[in-house]
């Protein structure tokens, strides 16, 4: 891309980073890897590695001291951020900042950040200890949200309807987290959605909303989402002005951003967001519907060089949709039989896992074993090819 070279470090080196490193070659540049050890696809991308828990912004920044890096950049995983805008702070780098960083850290930060930003999101209340729930039980409505703030891929969190299961699921977030607290929150009903942003140098090139397909346990698990997402244009003007202001008054800056919305009537609330791409395909959704390579645009957000553009318009005419495949019970794998054969519609069908593996019945989206992605005219055919594609795949257990 005729850009000049730099050093790109990338945080994680699991499948959700793994455009990362195919980006930064294309652009170039060297690509650094930094991750516990482990049997990581990424490794086998990267130019260099180098060995540090990225949940621990201290040992990154540690380890990365003597590597002279240009950029710092992750996507699809909550692990490395507060290690992200650390880093980007520390060795003034073009990124999230240190304080945006560490609200993907802390739901508790986060959410406080939305409370004094104006921010529309769901009352809560902080959680230390089992008198504190007697204060939610007078100053909240049920249903309820209870959150581990620590935790990702919907762990730790429970919605509960009543007195009695309260406690229970106070007890259950609190067994789960590293933190002295979780947080309680008022649960909407609506439609549960999400957006995908970029911004560069203050700008912010696109909102995205795109549609979940959830799968209802302890809560609401996004397994699946599509585009366009078909809404009222009032409704999808005020996703669009919710998602700008909460950049802007968060200051976030040269990164995509994940969010997590609830549109109730004609109101949209942030459940949540994160300075990094959304997972389960988000970012081959945003490929297809805008035609540009995002992973490419976040890298050179990171490295400051031009994105690959700055018109982002609808260039599909189809609705593309990404569904998980979810493990139905608990074993080790015996074989995958896929009975699917080649069909136009059917853009994707791979899995994350092979024989010999555990899996786990589906509790969370670490749980995911496989992804399909498809297209049709319409969510209605596109729904039902994903079904007919997941149908003819079934993972055998040993006896």
């Amino acid at each position: 891309m005729n850009c000049p070279e730099k050093r790109v470090l990338i945080l994680g080196a699991g499948r959700g980073q793994t455009e990362l490193y195919r980006s930064a070659k294309r652009f170039g540049f060297t690509a650094i890897a930094a991750s516990v050890a482990g049997d990581y696809p990424g490794f086998a991308l990267a130019d260099e590695i180098v060995y540090a828990d990225i949940s621990d912004k201290l040992a990154v920044s540690e380890a990365v001291e003597a590597l002279h890096i240009d950029a710092v950049a992750t996507a699809c995983i909550d692990t490395g951020i507060e290690a992200l805008g650390y880093v980007c702070d520390k060795f003034s780098l073009r990124g999230p900042s240190a304080p945006v960083g560490a609200l993907s850290a802390d739901k508790l930060l986060m959410k406080e950040a939305f409370r004094r930003h104006c921010l529309p999101s769901p009352e809560f209340r902080k959680i230390t200890c089992e008198d504190d729930l007697k204060t939610v039980r007078n100053e909240l409505r049920y249903p309820l949200v209870v959150k581990a703030v620590d935790l990702q891929g919907s762990r730790g969190i429970s919605i509960v309807s009543s007195d009695g299961r309260l406690s229970e699921a106070y007890s259950a977030a609190m067994a789960e987290t590293r933190a002295a607290y979780c947080i309680v929150e008022e649960y909407v009903e609506g439609i549960d959605c999400g957006a995908q942003a970029l911004v560069v140098n203050g700008d912010v090139l696109f909102v995205l909303p795109t549609g979940n397909i959830s799968f209802r346990g302890k809560t609401n698990i996004p397994v699946g989402h599509y585009v366009p997402f078909d809404a009222d244009p009032a409704v999808l003007n005020r996703i669009d002005a919710v998602c700008r202001s909460a950049v802007s008054e968060l200051g976030i800056d040269n990164c995509a951003v994940n969010f997590d919305l609830i549109v109730s009537g004609d109101r949209v609330y942030i459940i949540e967001l994160t300075s990094r791409l959304g997972a389960n395909c988000l970012p081959e959704l945003i490929n297809a519907y805008y035609g540009v390579n995002v992973y490419d645009c976040v890298i050179a957000a990171a490295a400051g060089v031009p994105v690959p553009s700055t018109r982002f318009e609808r260039v599909c005419r189809e609705t593309y949709l990404a569904r998980m495949i979810l493990p139905s019970e608990t074993g080790v794998i015996r074989s995958i039989e896929n009975r699917n054969h080649p069909c136009p519609g059917v853009i994707d069908s791979s899995f994350f896992v092979r024989p010999g593996d555990q899996v786990h019945r589906f509790e969370n989206s670490r749980h995911c074993a496989g992804q399909v992605i498809v297209k049709g005219n319409s969510l209605a055919e596109c729904m039902t090819l994903a079904d007919s594609t997941i149908d003819n795949i079934d993972l055998i257990m040993m006896p």
